[in-house]
């Protein structure tokens, strides 16, 4: 295990997703949290050799003011893997709406042997939302429809997790947006806070080369909705992995 960190620990890995979707968005739309569950729990933060993941989607080209997303995730551990730290920058522009996400997380790793860790991590959000009226024709300025709206807002938010890691299962739960719960933010925020848990199962595969995993990773809102994830990657001598993932509400993605 030492000599693999040392060999891959210099590489910065960078996962660029694209996604297809066939219905449905949630927001904001982490896409990849069934690649990349630190998107949601801090506690998976350098729980292995780090990851750095890319991505932009641009929905309806041909559509002046269609949905535009640009989101930027990075983790690593530290001091031998006891600890791991990240962050997470999400950008959204649709139409006049434009929202801005930064998380920044801290975790803690209690390591039993090579393959069996337990990890307890929080992160602190920044959450911006603003309407640019810059972008559009004004004809009546007393238009309630603009003046009786908060064209720019800020919130802070944390988030708790904790998470099991053993070679062939990991495990996770974490509350995510607990500012509205203690009084830092606004309870009435479209924002409000969430609770997840994933499951990932690893099976090796002609003759342990690759990897099969099967993925779900259950969200549930304070309003009382929720969304289940599930999906199957596959991942070739620790270079490639393809995989699709299919999301209640009837959204399919392809990775």
């Amino acid at each position: 295990n030492a000599n693999r960190v040392k060999r891959f620990l210099p590489v910065s890995i960078l996962c660029v997703l694209l996604n297809i979707y066939v219905y449905g968005q949630d927001v904001p739309v982490y896409s990849q949290k069934l690649t990349n569950s630190f998107l949601y729990n801090p506690s998976v933060a350098g729980n292995t050799l780090g990851s750095a993941t890319l991505s932009y989607r641009q929905q309806w080209g041909s559509v002046e003011g269609s949905p535009r997303t640009v989101f930027f995730s990075i983790h690593t551990p530290f001091a031998k893997h006891r600890f791991g730290t990240g962050f997470n920058v999400y950008q959204e522009k649709s139409g006049v709406n434009e929202n801005l996400f930064a998380s920044g997380a801290f975790a803690y790793h209690l390591r039993f042997t090579d393959n069996n860790m337990i990890s307890a991590g929080v992160s602190v959000e920044y959450v911006n939302t603003r309407v640019n009226y810059s972008i559009v024709d004004v004809i009546d300025p007393n238009d309630d429809l603009l003046t009786g709206n908060q064209s720019n807002a800020n919130s802070i938010h944390f988030s708790f997790g904790l998470s099991y890691s053993s070679k062939y299962l990991k495990l996770g739960a974490s509350a995510n947006r607990l500012g509205s719960l203690v009084g830092i933010s606004d309870s009435t925020s479209q924002f409000s806070q969430f609770y997840s848990a994933f499951a990932n199962f690893a099976l090796p595969v002609a003759g342990d080369r690759d990897v099969l995993e099967p993925i779900v990773y259950f969200r549930k809102f304070a309003n009382g909705t929720h969304q289940i994830d599930g999906g199957l990657y596959y991942t070739y001598k620790e270079t490639i992995t393809l995989g699709g993932s299919y999301r209640t509400g009837g959204t399919i993605g392809l990775t």
